[in-house]
């Protein structure tokens, strides 16, 4: 689904914001301080419901305003339906999502209407930060072409906070059994779920890494949270009386991790830095290839200063890519030169953003 019209109300700098969208490219530039990261971060808003860039949302509304709006209408289908969206996030604390002038009561939903992507300067957490944003990134892929898998997530999640509890009160191992018969069932199922969708990712990504990392070979390996010697729930029941001295449950799915590595050593430690920019962006990209080919559908791509430490060739590789896999993308740059894209035929808006307010050119 591609987002046609797109509508933004007293939300950072931006105080009313209309745009008309290419289901293709759209690219902002402006100086630092203009508002454009506060474009991609409302779209962002309007499908997680959260920033990327604070955890106190309330910083995103405008300081004389008691809240702030985003809304989006799609192009139609093929039957010429729209889908409209919106969020609405009130300095008080609450927020209201809308889908069709319907009000959402999961927070999932429009996550799983419109596949969303983020390639930002923080995309180097995926390679230097801890497992957590590994993690992240292989449940998103998953999310998003398995209907089980969030259910399961949920299971695990509870069983974790009940076992966890029960750890730390110092309950007995016979106590925590069948919390470690949930984490097991449901464990074993995400771990499926994950090794399945690596492996429909694994080609996918080594050939976007040869492309985008020409005569750079890397391995991705996936680590499920436990030892493959024995079965997860012997492994709980070994590990009790450790789990019970800290407090917390050291193995299971919520530990699962992905490891990059070129001949054997951490793929960070090889590259520079526009080099890691390059494979973060072949893993996002590669999420994209594959959600096409799963689903049928297409991300929308959000790209924070795409030409920082991309040289032009490297920058319109991405371009290409991201055309290739036909993704509604928002780009964001510095410069009007930085928006020069590798076809003229390529489809695209483009905007001037200046002290917040947008000017089509």
């Amino acid at each position: 689904m591609s987002l046609a019209l797109l509508q933004i109300s007293t939300f950072r700098n931006l105080t009313r914001v209309e745009l008309e969208l290419s289901p293709h490219f759209n690219l902002f530039y402006g100086q630092n301080g203009a508002g454009k990261t506060g474009l991609l971060e409302a779209i962002y808003f309007l499908v997680y419901g959260r920033s990327f860039r604070t955890n106190v949302l309330s910083n995103v509304i405008q300081n004389a305003a008691d809240a702030c709006l985003v809304f989006a209408r799609s192009y139609p289908d093929d039957s010429g339906v729209h889908v409209s969206v919106g969020v609405e996030r009130m300095r008080a604390g609450n927020s209201v999502k809308h889908l069709n002038g319907e009000v959402l009561r999961r927070r999932t939903e429009l996550a799983r209407l419109l596949p969303l992507q983020l390639l930002d300067v923080h995309g180097y957490f995926l390679l230097e930060g801890g497992p957590k944003y590994r993690r992240k990134y292989l449940d998103w892929g998953v999310f998003h072409v398995e209907p089980l898998f969030y259910s399961c997530w949920q299971r695990v999640k509870r069983a974790l906070e009940q076992r966890n509890a029960l750890l730390k009160r110092q309950a007995s191992m016979e106590q925590c059994v069948v919390w470690d018969q949930e984490i097991f069932n449901a464990g074993v199922e995400i771990d499926r779920f994950r090794v399945d969708y690596i492996a429909n990712l694994q080609p996918i990504f080594t050939e976007l890494t040869s492309t985008l990392l020409e005569g750079v070979e890397i391995v991705l390996q996936y680590l499920p949270g436990w030892s493959a010697t024995t079965s997860l729930l012997e492994q709980l029941q070994q590990r009790f009386l450790s789990d019970q001295r800290t407090g917390f449950t050291s193995i299971g799915p919520h530990k699962a991790d992905l490891k990059f590595s070129i001949n054997d050593v951490p793929a960070q430690d090889r590259l520079s830095r526009g080099q890691q920019k390059l494979l973060v962006a072949a893993l996002q990209l590669a999420q994209g290839v594959l959600l096409r080919e799963l689903t049928g559908r297409s991300c929308l791509y959000l790209i924070d200063d795409l030409p920082s430490e991309l040289d032009t060739a490297k920058r319109n590789l991405v371009y290409k890519l991201l055309q290739r896999i036909d993704a509604q993308t928002f780009v964001t740059c510095i410069h009007k030169n930085d928006m020069n894209m590798p076809s003229a035929a390529v489809p695209s808006s483009r905007f001037h953003v200046k002290q917040g307010a947008l000017e089509s050119i």
